[in-house]
């Protein structure tokens, strides 16, 4: 019988791990995921400051004409 329970209790360890395993594995994913998604918002956010950069340069330029008319 105590060979049983060891049995058991070792058994019950494995599926603790196990599962363990699959939440790492699941949280592995997760970062991984979220790691893509801000390199594609870094990516979007620095198109967007090039724009406005651009944006800026062109009213500046606009601006500076207009008071020398």
């Amino acid at each position: 019988m105590e060979a049983f329970n060891e049995y058991v209790v070792v058994m019950e360890d494995h599926v603790v791990a196990s599962r363990n395993d699959k939440e790492i594995e699941s949280i592995g994913s997760e970062i991984m995921r979220l790691s893509k998604e801000l390199e594609d918002t870094k990516r979007e956010g620095k198109k967007d400051a090039e724009k406005i950069e651009a944006l800026t340069k062109d009213w500046r330029r606009i601006h500076l004409e207009k008071r020398l008319l």
